[in-house]
């Protein structure tokens, strides 16, 4: 009998001691989330503010946000001609490189055009950074075809990871 109750007590402890240990190992379980997030794409937020000749007979236009002008007239052989653009960084929170990204100039073998983007400068969010476009005659023109030339200036503004993160 008292073996019987030994078993028994054994027995007992070991049912609790299994369902203890049975009700640990099931009574949890993890469960996941996988996360997928992206941002919304959007345009940087720069633009052409406004035109200012700063010497020469040069005339300088800002048609809008993204177009911009420069016109000059009766040039003289080495004299350059100015006009500073003003441009806008309408970011909150992300500054900008700008950059001289193509300049094209039908007749280079008598004109001379430079900005002082050829190497990025940074528009900082919400500032403005001056682009200065330099028109020069460098040889005088003996023929009417020789006398003008067609430029074309693109700018490009990327967006500066500014994050000290």
């Amino acid at each position: 009998m008292r073996n019987r109750k030994l078993l028994l007590s054994i027995s007992i402890f070991a049912l609790i001691l299994v369902l203890s240990v049975g009700y640990a190992v099931i009574s949890y379980v993890d469960l996941y989330i996988d996360v997928s997030a992206q941002a919304a794409t959007e345009t940087l937020d720069v633009s052409f503010k406004s035109a200012n000749p700063t010497s020469g007979n040069v005339y300088g236009t800002v048609s809008d946000g993204l177009h911009a002008s420069l016109t000059a007239s009766d040039l003289t052989l080495n004299v350059p001609v100015t006009v500073t653009y003003t441009v806008q960084n309408n970011e909150t929170d992300v500054d900008a490189s700008i950059v001289e990204q193509t300049l094209t100039n039908s007749n280079s073998q008598y004109f001379s055009v430079t900005t002082n983007v050829k190497t990025a400068k940074t528009c900082t969010k919400g500032g403005t950074l001056d682009v200065i476009v330099t028109v020069t005659l460098i040889k005088t023109p003996v023929s009417e075809s020789d006398n003008s030339a067609d430029i074309d200036i693109t700018l490009r503004a990327t967006p500066v990871n500014n994050n000290t993160n």
